[in-house]
């Protein structure tokens, strides 16, 4: 097994378990059943259940509970197909794309097993400005100054998509310099000549 491959089994396998290992303890911590949950930092964290049924922006908001159910585990499960697809044309020495890559399946993953088990997504964690000025500028731009509750799958998800786009980025700079060098190569060979 490649450095690719063990990458992206390992970032996969630990994703899910601290992703469901956490929404295990947030369904069966009182505290967090609470409406204000656990202050762990009281103007900008909190942790507090949320069970999510739907998805942002009231995606399919309209489909009955079933239906919702089953699109979004199909959701998650054509996002694991993609990542695995990328993973098969990621070259072997492109590990850090292949961590990327592993974080975002475990994320897609995460979620669909909550959906197709509960019904519902677990989310725990609330980001929120609840500091001056900046929560009155998020209060009068948005509509309201508390962020989304969101889960450690939500994490993986984001962090594998910008590590993909970080990585693809980097790689494509270092073969554009590549080519760089090697015109300049030609260019001087030609004019020795």
């Amino acid at each position: 097994m490649n450095t690719k491959n063990i990458g992206f089994s390992v970032t996969v396998a630990v994703g899910l378990v601290l992703d469901q290992l956490t929404k295990a303890w947030a369904r069966g911590e009182p505290l967090l059943q609470t409406r204000d949950g656990w202050a762990v930092s009281e103007h900008f964290l909190h942790l507090v259940r949320r069970e999510n049924s739907g998805a942002a922006f009231s995606l399919l908001s309209g489909l009955p509970a079933e239906w919702r159910v089953l699109a979004f585990a199909m959701f998650n499960v054509v996002a694991a197909v993609i990542g695995l697809w990328l993973l098969s044309r990621t070259t072997k020495t492109r590990w850090p794309r292949a961590i990327g890559i592993g974080l975002f399946v475990a994320g897609a993953v995460g979620n669909g097993i909550d959906r197709l088990i509960f019904g519902s997504v677990t989310d725990f964690i609330r980001v929120h400005a609840d500091v001056e000025p900046l929560y009155s500028f998020i209060l009068s731009t948005f509509g309201r100054a508390d962020g989304p509750v969101f889960n450690i799958a939500d994490v993986w998800l984001l962090i594998g998509v910008l590590c993909i786009l970080i990585a693809d980025w980097r790689w494509e700079r270092r073969q554009s310099a590549a080519e760089n060098s090697n015109c300049l190569l030609y260019t001087s060979d030609a004019a020795d000549d």
